[in-house]
This record gives structure tokens, C-alpha cells and sequence, in this order.
């Protein structure tokens, strides 16, 4: 009895055992299945954390090349840097997302490369905002350089999540699109006849023609006049963008060819192409008709009934409307940055005006007192329907820039360069 007692109890003790080791089994494989239902939730968590970093930051970067081709449509210079010696740079910080743009210079060779080979998102930008950037400084268009322009620059576009830890660089180029169809290639151009009251002077170093008009050409008043081209077997100044001379403007360098009634080869007067009506000139040079053309800048217009401006180099190398008759003070545009501007009325001057860079173009009459200086190209239309003589008053001097000239043809919209775009990414591992 004792003998069958002991079995049945060894027996028992068997099943327990194997009952626990199936237990302990069935628990390790639970324990395992939530350690790796609890690691894929945790990696699914911080991927999904991740593509939230991703998609915060590259709309950061986004904002922020929007943010560059906004300030580059109405300024044509780097914007002023938060502090003295500091970089200039646009930027944005937010709870939601961070950005921080520059403009490059597109002539540096790594700008030029794309920033190829063994550049990230981090050794270009910095790891945060407050690091930013983290490129070479020279690459960077300071404003404190007298040349920079945004014509034709790239925008390095960084911009972080909310956390700070997503990071997204982007490159692209950015340029003007062209401004006029045409540009003049000599100093002045009248619609319909010409009509000079005063010493008003015409030079051109470059070409052989000084005035073009629609009609006929009155030289009247005083003093030194009136039409100058290039001393006969001098050597021309260059016009070479990447290494011009200056425009010569001393009058002894040139060569008296109209005065007075005495019109000499350099004037062009009568010239069917220019009897035309406003809307068909316009079209010539511009493209496009008047109305079409202020259209296109209806956000840009200049509002004015005969008020007093002055432009700041900020506002140089772009094109500028005003409505209405203006009179201008101080300078307005450079060689380097000129501008192209249209007076939808008429223009004046006095002795507080300097000079003048770029294309003008006058719907009305030029009133030119004092010693004004128009370098590039003038066009005054005059204003009646049937083409009529533009007058010219005063003693504005008129010197052909073809650099001037072809510049302020090209300073229309800011458009991104198709085919430049890259992107670098960062994300916390």
C-alpha cells in the first residue's frame, strides 16, 4: 500500500513539474512577445516622430526659399544683418518650425558645384538654428558689399521642427526674368520729334547714334551743345561685363557732331519706326502694351501727383513704376545695380538730383534742371496720342552705358532656375 502510495505521488509530482515548464515557456514566449510588440511600437513611435521631424522641417525649408523669392521681388540687396559684423540672413522662429536663409554667391566654385560630395544637411546649415550657418561666410552676399545683387544668386533654405531636432537644406538659384523686350542701344529716344530747350548734352562712346526720334529734332538755348560720339580712331571702352572700362564722361574725350540745327550722322530724326502711336512704342521696347505692363506690377506701383521721391540703394536694380508726374531727388540705381524706370507722366529734376543708372522710360516730358546725369538709356515718349516733340528742358547729360542698359532689361520677376533644386535631410537616429 505504501509502495503504490509512493508512485502515485511521484506521478504527481511529474505532472507538476512538466506543468511548470510548460508555464515557464508559455510565459517566456508572452514576456518576448510584449519585449517585441513593445520595441516595434517604440520603433513605429519614433519613425512615425521622425517623418513628423521631416515633414515639419522641409516645410520649414520651403517657407523659407518662399520667404527669399518675397524679399528678392522687392529688394535687389542682402537684407541688413541682426547685428554689426553678422551675416545677412532672413530668418523665422516659431513653436511650430525654425528657418534661416542666405543668399550665395553664384560665382564661388563651391556654389557653383551644388555643394556636391561630402556635404550634409548638418556641415551646411549647423545643427540648430542658433549655429546656423555653417558654411564659409565669404560664400554668403553681404549686404556691406557695394556689387551684391539678387539678379542672380542662390538660396540656401534651412529649416527645423518643432523640437528642433529635424533638419532640412535646400539649394536653389534664383534670377530675374527680363523686364523689357528691347533695350535702346544709344542714349535717347523720342516717340515723335524732339524738342531741346536749354544745353542738354548726348553722348555715346560705344555706338554711332546719340538721338533717335519720330519726327523732327529742335535744338534750341545756349551754351555747349549738344550731340557727342567717340574721338574718330580711338579705341572704344569695353563693354565687357567681366571687366568693363568706365563710361568716359569727360567731354574733351569726345567728338561735337550736332549743335544747334547743324544735325550730324550721329542723329537719327524722322524715323518711321517711331511715328507711331504710345501703346504700339511702348509695345517696342516693353513687349507688351502699357496697360499689360502696369498690370503685371500691380502690387508695385508708385502712386504720385507731382510729389518729391528719392530711392535708396535698397531699392535699386529693380523696376520701378510711378504713377503719375514725379520730381526726383538724390541718385537713383548704380552701374552695378541700375534700374529701370517708368514715369507715367512727367519727370523733373533740380540741383539736389545726381544721376541716373538703367533704363528710363518717361510717358510725358523731361524737365532736367540743374546738372543731372542719365547713364544708360532714356526714352520720352511725349504725351499725346498723335506722336508730338518730347521736350527736353534743362542741362541733363546723356551718356550711353550699354551695361546699364542690358542690366535693366533683365530686372523682372524672380523666378527659381529650373534643374538647380537639392535637397540635404537630418534626422536624429
Amino acid at each position: 500500500m505504501r509502495l503504490h502510495n509512493s508512485r502515485l505521488a511521484r506521478r504527481a509530482s511529474q505532472k507538476g513539474l512538466a506543468t511548470l515548464l510548460i508555464t515557464v515557456v508559455i510565459l517566456v514566449a508572452i514576456t518576448l512577445v510584449i519585449i517585441f510588440t513593445s520595441q516595434t511600437a517604440v520603433l513605429e513611435q519614433r519613425m512615425s516622430a521622425n517623418e513628423l521631424r521631416m515633414k515639419q522641417s522641409s516645410n520649414a525649408s520651403q517657407a523659407g526659399v518662399d520667404a527669399a523669392l518675397h524679399y528678392a521681388s522687392e529688394h535687389n540687396r542682402p537684407p541688413e544683418p541682426d547685428e554689426e559684423g553678422g551675416i545677412s540672413a532672413l530668418s523665422h522662429e516659431s513653436d511650430e518650425y525654425a528657418y534661416r536663409v542666405v543668399f550665395l554667391d553664384p560665382g564661388a566654385d563651391e556654389v557653383k558645384s551644388g555643394f556636391t560630395g561630402s556635404r550634409d544637411a548638418e556641415s551646411l546649415c549647423g545643427a540648430t538654428p542658433s549655429a546656423f550657418p555653417a558654411i564659409d561666410a565669404t560664400l554668403i552676399l553681404n549686404r556691406a558689399d557695394s556689387d551684391a545683387n539678387l539678379r542672380d544668386t542662390v538660396v540656401l533654405s534651412c529649416g527645423w521642427s518643432d523640437d528642433r531636432a529635424g533638419l532640412r537644406a535646400s539649394f536653389v538659384g534664383v534670377q530675374s526674368s527680363p523686364s523689357m523686350a528691347d533695350p535702346p542701344d544709344n542714349p535717347l529716344t523720342t516717340r515723335g520729334g524732339l524738342a531741346i530747350d536749354g544745353t542738354a548734352a548726348v553722348f555715346n562712346a560705344y555706338t554711332d547714334t546719340t538721338i533717335r526720334s519720330g519726327g523732327d529734332l529742335s535744338i534750341s538755348g545756349g551754351g555747349q551743345g549738344n550731340s557727342y560720339l567717340w574721338g574718330e580712331g580711338q579705341p572704344r571702352p569695353s563693354a565687357d561685363p567681366d571687366d568693363p572700362d568706365p563710361v568716359p564722361d569727360e567731354r574733351s574725350d569726345y567728338v561735337q557732331e550736332s549743335r544747334g540745327d547743324l544735325l550730324g550722322r550721329d542723329v537719327i530724326d524722322r524715323d518711321d519706326n517711331f511715328g507711331v502711336g504710345s501703346d504700339e512704342f511702348f509695345r517696342s521696347f516693353m513687349g507688351m502694351s502699357l496697360e499689360d505692363y502696369r498690370s503685371s506690377m500691380e502690387s508695385q506701383i508708385i502712386e504720385s501727383d507731382g510729389d518729391t521721391m528719392e530711392f535708396g540703394e535698397d531699392e535699386w536694380g529693380q523696376t520701378i513704376w510711378i504713377d503719375g508726374d514725379v520730381r526726383l531727388e538724390g541718385t537713383l540705381g548704380s552701374r552695378e545695380n541700375p534700374a529701370l524706370l517708368i514715369v507715367d507722366g512727367n519727370l523733373e529734376t533740380r540741383g539736389n538730383f545726381d544721376d541716373f543708372h538703367g533704363v528710363l522710360y518717361v510717358t510725358g516730358d523731361l524737365d532736367a534742371g540743374g546738372d543731372p546725369r542719365f547713364f544708360g538709356a532714356a526714352v520720352i515718349q511725349g504725351r499725346t496720342e498723335v506722336p508730338d516733340d518730347a521736350e527736353i528742358g534743362g542741362t541733363p547729360e546723356f551718356y550711353f552705358d550699354p551695361l546699364a542698359a542690358s542690366t535693366a532689361g533683365r530686372l523682372g520677376a524672380r523666378t527659381l532656375v529650373a534643374g538647380t533644386w537639392r535637397d540635404w535631410t537630418h534626422a536624429p537616429d
